[in-house]
């Protein structure tokens, strides 16, 4: 089957005319955290005052020690947040 030219307006006028009838989508939205139920600020410092104060009680047998320990800790805590685990 072979369209005229004519036919051919009318198809796309007809095309035309229906995409202009459709409502658009809305506008995805596309900021949305991943979680909305994420650790707030006074948790995290909650947190960090437990960390603090295990620190102050712990002996450490060297300064190398001490540093991996507290890199160890903090490391923790921050996939702690990460995976929505806080306390």
């Amino acid at each position: 089957m072979k369209l005229t030219k004519s036919q051919l307006k009318e198809i796309i006028k007809g095309l035309i005319a229906e995409a202009e009838d459709t409502p658009e989508e809305p506008e995805l939205k596309t900021d949305i955290p991943d979680s909305p139920f994420g650790p707030d600020l006074d948790q995290v410092v909650d947190e960090l005052k437990v960390i603090l104060k295990q620190w102050q009680k712990k002996e450490y047998r060297s300064d190398e020690m001490r540093w991996k320990s507290y890199y160890y800790d903090i490391a923790k805590l921050v996939k702690r947040i990460a995976n929505n685990e806080t306390n």
